[in-house]
């Protein structure tokens, strides 16, 4: 299924988002979040739209059930769009930022400094690849793409 697939099944509606919002609140048994992130739209554009996740947002966060909102998604592209729209308080990368893989570092980390967005960081262990643990008793060596001989030379440098 491709992407385009995905978001004409996805209801990215503020009217969906609401009540999943009401709902959750009421299970938790509390009466506000920190903070409320869309977690991994694809594509980002329907939550930005007029109607879309990030309006719902919104409004929770103005009927004070939410104080910060924003995305928690892969696509450094995808988090400069969020920033872009003026609209959101922090973001979470996804694998963009970590011994392998620094794609946030020159985009995302610098334009939401800029914009005084919160940037959480995610799977910074990447696959389990950065946790002191031989690749190899993760994955045969026959399989081994560049990240998994980049995390065996960091986990032996690291042993010396």
């Amino acid at each position: 299924m491709g992407s385009s697939d995905l978001a004409e099944k996805a209801d990215y509606s503020a009217a969906r988002v609401l009540p999943d919002i009401e709902d959750q609140l009421d299970v938790l048994g509390i009466g506000k979040f920190d903070a409320l992130l869309i977690h991994g739209p694809w594509p980002v554009d329907p939550t930005l739209a007029s109607g879309g996740t990030l309006e719902g947002l919104e409004t929770a966060r103005d009927r004070g059930w939410v104080d910060f909102i924003g995305y928690g998604m892969h696509h450094p592209s995808f988090h400069l769009e969020a920033i872009a729209s003026g609209r959101i308080d922090v973001l979470l990368t996804y694998a963009d930022y970590n011994l392998l893989n620094q794609d946030a570092a020159n985009g995302v980390l610098p334009a939401a400094a800029h914009a005084d967005i919160g940037v959480l960081n995610a799977w910074s262990i990447r696959e389990g690849l950065l946790t002191g643990v031989p690749v190899q008793t993760q994955l045969p060596q026959r399989k081994w793409e560049r990240r998994h001989h980049r995390a065996e030379s960091i986990r032996v440098w690291c042993e010396k």
